[in-house]
């Protein structure tokens, strides 16, 4: 069992027909787009926002809208329903991906250096599925938790603006859900 009290999903993608080319080869094509993150530009983005929500109380008080702040400040806004980004540090490559629901690791072709981030308001079933040889951390927040940790939202977006600069997320919550694969 996971921290979040389910048992972990165990598949195995037996999917070869996806076409990845060297530019795709970090992501699932059919699944998401590959958006490199621009860091330097992102972190920016993100201190602005936090700067913002530090000046409205009200946006400290829930999760609402965060999902929305988070991606377009990253820079990995699309169609989809998650929502994918990569950067580099020091020739490796990270993984970053933003959604309001929980994630699968076999959508990740990368072994290591993934992260999830689950933001939402209310708390939902857990659909989390590990899959073998796919290393990912997804960490869920939802607004429940402010009761606990008032300053949340900030801690979220510092969390990432340490992940973009460091390759490194430190939830610095502590109050995070996580669901690890495999």
């Amino acid at each position: 069992m996971n921290e979040l009290g389910y048992n972990k999903k165990k598949k195995h993608s037996s999917d070869t027909s996806t076409v990845v080319t060297e530019d795709t080869k970090t992501l699932r094509s059919n699944v998401c787009t590959n958006i490199v993150i621009n860091s330097e530009s992102a972190i920016e983005n993100l201190k602005n926002l936090k700067l913002s929500i530090e000046q409205s109380p009200e946006r400290m008080k829930s999760l609402r809208g965060l999902y929305n702040d988070l991606v377009d400040s990253i820079g990995i806004n699309n169609s989809k329903s998650s929502h994918y980004g990569i950067f580099y540090i020091d020739g490796n490559t990270y993984t970053l991906r933003i959604s309001n629901h929980n994630a699968k690791a076999k959508h990740y072709k990368t072994r290591f250096n993934n992260i999830s981030i689950k933001v939402r308001p209310h708390k939902n079933q857990n659909t989390f599925e590990a899959a073998d040889g796919i290393f990912l951390k997804e960490f869920a927040y939802f607004d429940y938790m402010i009761v606990e940790s008032p300053r949340l939202v900030i801690d979220i977006i510092n969390s990432l603006i340490t992940y973009l600069a460091t390759g490194i997320y430190e939830d610095k919550s502590g109050k995070a859900l996580i669901n690890i694969s495999p």
